[in-house]
């Protein structure tokens, strides 16, 4: 579920993959949750603004899928910071689905639920003609 959230009096669009009294991992970017690794396929490779990217969809441990950009050389490439993080209870961890450059969860720590604004469900105008009016 992509949420808008509040934080530092800024808003920001994220993917909620961790829940209250969860504790997750990303290893390799990318998730892993009960001790079960996120599975992704590549879709497509291009490069955008001197970035050599991929498009993939990650599969969650739960069988649940969506599409995520990552670099090839990403800016958070220590994964021992994020090992093993409990998520409090009224508590949520976010990424960002441009994974590799986001400002998420990784920067901000958990998000409290009364920092939570709303749910997106689509996206009408995008950087481009190709995610115009997409559903989320």
């Amino acid at each position: 579920m992509v949420i808008i959230f509040t934080t530092n009096g800024e808003k920001y669009a994220c993917r909620i993959v961790g829940m209250p009294k969860d504790t997750l991992s990303i290893e390799n970017r990318l998730v892993k949750f009960k001790n079960k690794k996120s599975r992704h396929k590549i879709i497509s490779t291009f490069t955008n603004e001197g970035y050599e990217m991929k498009e993939l969809n990650e599969i969650l441990p739960n069988g649940f899928k969506y599409k995520i950009l990552r670099c090839k050389t990403p800016p958070f490439q220590n994964d021992e910071a994020f090992k093993n993080i409990p998520i409090p209870e009224n508590s949520y961890y976010l990424l960002g689905d441009n994974r590799d450059n986001a400002p998420d969860s990784r920067i901000f720590g958990t998000i409290q639920r009364d920092q939570l604004q709303g749910r997106v469900l689509s996206v009408y105008f995008g950087k481009n003609l190709t995610i115009i009016n997409k559903s989320l």
